[in-house]
């Protein structure tokens, strides 16, 4: 949703929601049923097959009229965050390491350029400060370079490839090794104009992906999916 504060002064929100699939599965050479049922449990106990979905942290960000590419904004903590996941396997007890939400607000800039069919984006996030369980997220740098153009006057269509680096997070200090990674993803994606709002679907597929912590759980990307409606409001 988008609507001009003032007339120096545009701002657009948008609110995710996320659905996400883990299939997890035991891969292992021995054929003995307790030792696969002890497997079993770990992979119960730490990574189990699952559906979550949630809203992640609502975004707002602004700009000028007069310097459209120029943007910046910060992420309200409105996703569902979870508990240090490492102190709680320790004590063997259930947890997840999947948060929807960072339990921060976390500034948030970004430079957008375009000519005729071409366009270019680059986004960075810093947080700050560590949420209400201890952990501070880890700050992120991505870009966006890609072709778009009209199937009709009220059909577009983009491609192009983007690239994202994540740091490393931590919890109380401590260094969470499932965080920090780069990869290089494929875009694609449709947009559909009404004369209530637009709908974009994209589809993001993984490229090459690389993670920085020897030994990390960290999931790796898989193909991403995304809807997104924004709204027109008027008479």
């Amino acid at each position: 949703m988008s609507f001009a504060a003032s007339d120096d002064l545009n701002i657009e929100l948008r609110l995710p929601i996320r659905r996400l699939v883990r299939r997890a599965k035991i891969i292992a050479s021995t054929t003995d049923a307790v030792d696969r049922a002890a497997m079993q449990r770990h992979l119960d106990l730490h990574h189990p097959s699952a559906t979550l979905t949630g809203i992640g942290d609502l975004q707002v960000e602004m700009h000028s009229p007069q310097a459209p590419q120029w943007r910046w904004g910060f992420g309200l903590p409105t996703g569902h965050t979870e508990p240090n996941p490492y102190t709680l396997g320790e004590d063997n007890k259930a947890h997840e390491h999947v948060q929807f939400g960072t339990g921060t607000v976390v500034p948030r800039g970004m430079y957008v350029w375009s000519e005729d069919n071409y366009m270019m984006s680059t986004a960075v996030s810093l947080p700050l400060y560590a949420n209400s369980h201890g952990f501070t997220p880890p700050p992120e740098l991505s870009f966006y370079a890609g072709l778009r153009n009209e199937f009709s006057s009220d059909w577009r269509w983009s491609v192009g490839s983007s690239m994202r680096v994540q740091g490393y997070g931590d919890w109380s200090g401590t260094r969470d090794v499932n965080t920090g990674y780069a990869a290089l993803l494929a875009d694609v994606a449709l947009t559909h104009i009404t004369d209530n709002g637009s709908w974009h679907y994209g589809v993001m597929i993984p490229v090459v992906q690389e993670l920085f912590s020897d030994g990390s759980d960290l999931f790796e990307f898989g193909t991403t999916f995304a809807v997104t409606f924004s709204p027109v409001w008027g008479d």
